[in-house]
């Protein structure tokens, strides 16, 4: 079957292991070469493969092989590439004459993926390295073409079919225990007493303390038929208790629907297998009260799924023999899928979208807009418009490849472009403390990829009318009901307000002859937007003064005024706030509007232009109304970062934004002043950790043998920390590993150059364990690993980012059948000192490095890695310096080195990362932000497709 999703699974990717500590990878040689056979067979344009693009393709490749581990360094020169693993001192030389053919550049990742396979790391690290080198390959081709691992392969595959077999309960974790949210009626959890609130303390024996939520998950799914044993704690029951659960079918809910008098509403968040057959019932069960009035299709939270359901869902909303979607790949005819004579719903309907529309959501609303049966309303979809594939490699893993583009009724592609609502809602939200923001943040779309497909200018649908609306603070109680699973399920406020639009229009007297009239000749469409006009008109003047009276309790009260006419040249700023900024406290930024134009302006904004990764970014400043001849001032608080690296005299550091002034409404940039301020350092905590397993004999840690792990936190940073320090032990997935409560928190802060012991971490090594299929696993490894994160608490009151100013993350290697030692782990801290500016954008900059065994450092520039220098290659005068110290703790000395190079600067934002690890494998980032004199440039490369094979005018 054919998907169009997306590729969620990408957060999956970068934000954990992607194997099962458990079981070794299945043996796969030659990978690269096997997926290039399968892109040169069913990749949807051959013409991917030109010389040119091959170049990228494995530089691409590198590059993310590069990312993924600190101690690789890749460079190609003429035709070979140098492959540097760290700490050798001489790289490895590999063959990579410039690509002419696919083969070609296969042949030279898989000769590089050889290069690693030599390395010391894991086999399950080398396979991940595997998997992010093919993946950055395949990512030059367009953005959606990846390999999923085989964990993560069967989540997809579940998610796609839209069932699965396991107990019914939808579950949540809260600090580290996993709980039941919600029982769904009628399943194996609720036949067999499983209630609200329960804690899953144990699956099939094995504790869920050290598990993730996905794993416990993954752990209650199996085979229908077969049995899980949950082990139960529930509140006002003394102890722990075993339920014993039959797996069975289970349909997760991705669609609800609700009736609100005349007008039905469905949210349907996936196009997986059985939804069309979902949105047949639940569009039934809407009618039984009578025929509706009109109905609201909710896609905003829709990613995609499979194309035969996309076409299916769309058939239920339109009469027989309408174009709905072609699919089309480079060089062949296009093939045209048609409705039938399936219509389910004949009220006018409404589909409400959001940039996180996408794909086979983007079918259904872009099909219904263009045959001229529905009005999109909410903001422009993501724009995603190709089909993917996937294909089931060797290892279990699966190739999700691009195999065409699909375009909409008359050959109208929206890749790169989305569906553009006919009613666009702007939604200003108010929060707890009063606080508006004007504008919701802009959502990532197909667009921002470098790497996306192109479009091809065919798609002409234009917003008729706009609607800004306050949305409301909501506490989390309230927002878990609007959470598609909720028990008491409600529409959230963006919903509601669409459903309120359509009842007062749908409450005219001739609104079901109107109705009738424009279904025979097709015009539903014209109708809805000729009969909301005035509903919308109405409601922008009462959301206009709920704004201003929202803007006027606000904690800088502002007059918003009336809207007005501003010409360019009126308005001049200039900045009025702070110099430095300060981490972790807030800075006024003020800024002096004065208004040179003969009139008052009104409902004047400025929008704070910063790069995405800034915390400026899309922040905002409200002026309101400015007399003629006068001055207004905007004040933005900024909460700057904790973790935000500072500078000194020796190694400033800037923070570059814009203002650039509006007024509401209107998109026409009035006045813009640049702005350059100072970060400032300040003392920050460090942490680090000392360990020792207690209550083993002396020959070491033997199977099923009951131990301890005991962790010691140390701050040898600077500062103290904030109120507490949390530390949590996973199990890496390790089913053979059995610890107890794994979740922690220090007593309080911990003081610059103190520390605190933490209470034991039960540990048991199970000889055997049975898989899910029955088979048993016996333990044959010497040595077991847990993960050990570490991450400072801010006062939750106290600051915006509670990104904490330190944290720590270390696989924890512990032998088994042997004596354990335990030692002290000192993560490397790194010291901007010298940041030297040259002409011609160079800068000289030195890094001091502080550690018990340096190993190496390496520097990115932006995404490049630049430089990989092992530790020998650092400045230092072989002194040894004390590292922390206690009577419980072991001793260390440290050695400080300094790292000094020099770069040439991009012209805009560089973001620089230095990352320093030691021999134990500890490492360090420091992140920097330093500007370049010049204008960058914002290009995309994006690709043409095939052309379109018919456009309607």
């Amino acid at each position: 079957m054919n998907r169009l999703r997306l590729p969620l699974v990408a957060s999956l990717l970068a934000s954990a292991a992607i194997l099962s500590a458990g079981e070794p990878p299945r043996p796969f040689p030659d990978m690269a070469i096997s997926v290039g056979q399968i892109l040169s067979q069913a990749y949807y344009d051959q013409r991917a493969f030109q010389p040119e693009h091959l170049r990228v393709m494995v530089s691409q490749g590198l590059r993310a092989l590069e990312e993924s581990e600190t101690a690789i360094e890749t460079t190609w020169r003429g035709d070979q590439i140098a492959v540097l693993i760290a700490p050798a001192s001489a790289p490895s030389l590999v063959k990579a004459a410039p690509p002419t053919s696919l083969d070609e550049a296969m042949e030279i990742l898989e000769r590089v993926r050889a290069v690693v396979g030599t390395s010391p790391f894991t086999d399950i690290h080398k396979r991940e390295l595997d998997y992010a080198m093919l993946n950055g390959a395949l990512r030059s081709l367009d953005p959606h073409s990846l390999i999923l691992p085989p964990e993560i392969a069967q989540e997809f595959t579940e998610d796609i079919q839209g069932e699965f077999f396991g107990i019914g309960a939808i579950l949540r974790e809260d600090e580290g225990t996993v709980l039941i949210e919600r029982v769904l009626p009628g399943l194996p959890a609720e036949r067999t007493g499983v209630e609200d609130g329960d804690a899953i303390v144990a699956v099939d024996g094995e504790k869920t303390a050290g598990l993730s939520l996905g794993q416990v998950v993954r752990r209650i799914k199996g085979a229908r038929g077969t049995t899980v044993r949950l082990t139960i704690d529930r509140k006002n029951k003394p102890g722990p208790f075993v339920l014993p659960i039959v797996r069975n079918l289970v349909t997760p809910v991705t669609e609800r629907a609700v009736r609100l008098g005349d007008v039905g509403y469905v949210r349907m968040d996936e196009f997986h297998a059985v939804t069309g057959r979902n949105l047949a019932k639940e569009l039934g069960k809407l009618q039984e009260q009578g025929p509706l009035a009109a109905l609201v299709l909710d896609l905003r939270y829709n990613g995609g799924g499979l194309l035969d359901q996309a076409r299916l869902v769309a058939d239920f909303f339109l009469t027989g023999g309408k174009e709905i979607v072609r699919t089309v790949a480079a060089g062949q005819d296009p093939t045209k899928l048609m409705s039938t004579a399936n219509e389910l719903v004949t009220a006018p309907v409404v589909v409400l979208v959001s940039s996180g529309t996408a794909s086979a959501s983007e079918i259904v609303s872009g099909a219904l807009q263009l045959q001229g049966r529905a009005i999109i309303v909410g903001t422009a979809t993501f724009g995603k418009g190709s089909v993917q594939s996937i294909k089931t490699l060797r290892d279990e893993s699966r190739l999700k490849l691009t195999i065409q583009e699909y375009q909409l009724p008359g050959g109208v592609s929206i890749q790169r472009i989305g569906v553009s609502p006919d009613l666009h809602l702007v939604g200003r939200s108010v929060g707890e403390d009063g606080t508006v923001d004007l504008m919701p943040f802009t959502g990532r779309r197909e667009a921002d990829d470098e790497f996306a497909l192109g479009d091809h200018g065919t798609y002409r649908e234009k917003t008729t009318f706009e609607l800004p609306w306050v949305e409301a603070f909501e506490n989390k109680d309230l927002i878990r009901k609007h959470a598609i699973a909720a028990r008491d399920f409600i529409p959230d406020q963006e919903a509601s307000l669409v459903i309120q639009l359509l009842q007062e229009a749908a409450s005219a007297p001739d609104w079901a002859t109107a109705v009738a009239a424009a279904h025979a000749d097709g015009k539903l469409r014209s109708l809805l937007l000729d009969r909301l006009r005035g509903p919308v008109a109405k409601r922008a003047e009462a959301e206009q003064a709920a704004l201003a009276a929202a803007l006027a309790k606000a904690p800088d009260p502002v007059v918003w005024g009336e809207a007005s006419v501003v010409k360019p040249g009126d308005l001049v700023v200039r900045y009025d706030g702070p110099k430095d900024l300060v981490p972790g406290e807030t800075a006024e930024l003020k800024f002096v509007v004065e208004n040179h134009g003969s009139a008052t302006a009104g409902r004047v904004w400025g929008l704070i232009e910063a790069d995405r990764r800034s915390a400026l970014w899309e922040d905002e400043v409200v002026i309101g109304m400015i007399p003629a001849g006068g001055s207004a001032t905007g004040r933005l608080r900024f909460s700057v970062p904790p973790r935000m690296t500072g500078g000194t005299a020796a190694a400033p550091i800037e923070e570059r934004f814009a203002v650039a002034l509006k007024t509401d409404g209107n998109d026409r940039e009035l006045a813009r002043l640049a702005v350059g301020l100072n970060v400032v350092q300040r003392p920050m905590p460090h942490l680090s950790f000392s360990w020792k397993i207690e209550g083993i004999p002396e020959q070491g840690l033997g199977l099923d043998q009951e131990g301890s792990l005991r962790l010691t936190v140390i701050n040898d940073g600077d500062a103290p920390t904030g109120p507490s320090v949390d530390v949590a032990v996973f199990k890496d997935n390790d089913p053979f590993v059995v610890i107890g409560s794994s979740r922690m928190r220090t007593a309080g802060p911990i003081p610059a150059g103190g520390h605190e012991t933490m209470p034991p971490v039960s540990l048991r090594v199970r000889p055997s364990y049975k898989r899910a299929d029955g088979v048993e696993q016996r333990f044959t490894g010497d040595n077991v690993t847990l993960q050990v994160r570490m991450f400072e608490r801010l006062d939750e009151d106290a600051v915006r980012d509670r990104r904490g100013r330190a944290d720590l993350f270390h696989v924890l290697s512990i032998p088994v059948r042997e004596v354990v030692r335990g030692g002290m782990l000192l993560q490397p801290r790194l010291e901007p000192v010298g940041i030297v500016r040259k002409p011609g954008n160079v800068v000289d900059l030195t890094v001091l490095v502080t550690d018990d065994d340096p190993e190496v450092v390496a520097l990115f520039q932006n995404r490049d890695k630049i430089d990989l220098r092992p530790s020998s290659r650092l400045e230092g005068d072989g002194k040894r310096l004390p590292g922390p110290s206690g009577p419980d703790l072991p001793k260390a000395e440290l050695r400080q080195l300094r790292y000094t190079t020099s770069l040439t600067l991009q012209p805009g934002l560089n973001e620089l990362r230095v990352v320093a690890t030691d021999a134990s494998k500890m490492s360090e980032y420091l992140n920097l932000r330093l500007w370049g004199d010049g204008v960058a440039q914002t290009a995309k490369t994006a690709k043409p497709g095939p052309a379109p094979t018919e456009v309607v005018p």
